[in-house]
């Protein structure tokens, strides 16, 4: 986490979005409420390449 992390509690899962250091892509962390296991990670970077492609 870092100063620049938003915490968001939506029904059964926890996101978490920062943006780790200045220029780096923005990654969002999925975890289960329950049990606050991590269920996926998200890159920004990977999201435009893949609206590039459906282009």
């Amino acid at each position: 986490m870092s100063p620049n992390s938003t915490i968001t509690i939506y029904k059964d899962r926890i996101y978490l979005t920062g943006q780790p250091r200045e220029g780096q892509p923005t990654n969002i962390q999925i975890f289960n409420r329950e049990d606050l296991k991590l269920i996926t990670t998200i890159d920004s970077n990977r999201l435009d390449e893949a609206a590039r492609e459906q282009q």
